[in-house]
């Protein structure tokens, strides 16, 4: 397996999310992430390929919102837009078939993609970023004796200064630094940054590229909802968190692999959360400690937007 780069009309999206040849197994941050959740279900999704992922509207509006911002000359070719009411159906099945390997999306879902593109286009620190450099550069190195593969939205490698950038279409306030610091923890986007800069570093190292290595890895988060965008700069000690989070990763995958994927039923031990523990120094007159979730009032659910 040898390191590859490849710009955006050399590799389509489609063409990097197939395998690079027989066998030849390039695994990306989100099945990455998978493995570090599940280390069977990745077995049976990825090895196997008994599990297939499903494309969700979110994802084609998704597509439809990098298209327009990063590529927008390739929006006839890679999207389409179905003027019928609902997703199902003989139009519809017909529509599908029509332009398969394009991002379908309906009248309501462009709205929505509208939103974010207008808010995006509206952040000039994110058009300012999006002045230098390439969309989607796909990258096939071996990081820690794994095959892993990354395809940046947008790369900018200069002589003196190299960086990323990973466009977000979100829920909610964009400018909420809280919840967005939330969605980078809950999606893993420090696990998947990190990942990213340290593929294509490596690559650079390895061929001898005469550029700065990436330093600095930003996201611009743009809110259906809000209307709004801005652009968040990923840590270091964020880095170094999502460091360890795919590293781990890595391990699991050679440690299964070796094992060649047998795995055993084995009984887990449930300890106490720190903060039940302290019953154990409770006298019998006292009330009992209170979880660090009593205060909640209520749990919001995640949507698929989110995850694009």
């Amino acid at each position: 397996m040898k390191n590859e780069m490849f710009k955006s009309s050399e590799l389509s999206n489609e063409e990097y999310h197939k395998q690079r040849g027989e066998g030849e197994h390039f695994f990306s941050s989100s099945q990455l992430k998978d493995i570090l959740d599940d280390p069977e279900l990745f077995h049976r999704k990825y090895i196997l390929g008994e599990i297939e992922n499903e494309s969700k509207a979110a994802f084609d509006i998704g597509t439809y919102f990098h298209t327009a911002i990063l590529e927008p000359e390739k929006l006839m070719e890679d999207c389409a837009i179905y003027e019928g009411a609902t997703r199902r159906g003989k139009s519809w099945d017909a529509f599908k078939e029509e332009n398969a390997g394009k991002a379908i999306l309906t009248l309501k879902d462009l709205d929505k993609a509208k939103i974010i593109i207008d808010a995006a286009q509206a952040s000039p620190i994110t058009m300012d970023l999006l002045k230098t450099g390439e969309p989607e550069v796909s990258f096939f190195v071996m990081l820690e004796g794994v095959p892993v593969k990354v395809r940046f939205d947008w790369l900018c490698l200069g002589k003196k200064k190299s960086y990323a950038v990973d466009l977000k279409s979100t829920t909610g306030n964009a400018k909420d630094e809280d919840k967005i610091r939330h969605k980078i923890v809950d999606f893993k986007y420090d696990m998947s940054a990190a990942l990213y800069v340290d593929a294509v570093n490596e690559f650079i190292r390895l061929t001898g590229m005469k550029v700065a290595p990436v330093t600095e890895f930003y996201w611009p988060f743009a809110s259906k909802d809000y209307a709004n965008c801005k652009v968040y700069l990923a840590d270091s000690k964020l880095l170094a968190i999502g460091r360890a989070k795919y590293k781990k990763a890595l391990r699991l995958y050679a440690k299964h692999a070796a094992n060649d994927w047998q795995f055993c039923d084995e009984i887990a031990n449930a300890t106490p959360f720190h903060w039940e523990e302290s019953w154990l120094q409770l006298k019998d007159d006292e009330e009992g400690p209170k979880s660090k979730h009593s205060n909640t009032k209520s749990i919001k659910t995640v949507d698929d937007s989110d995850l694009l």
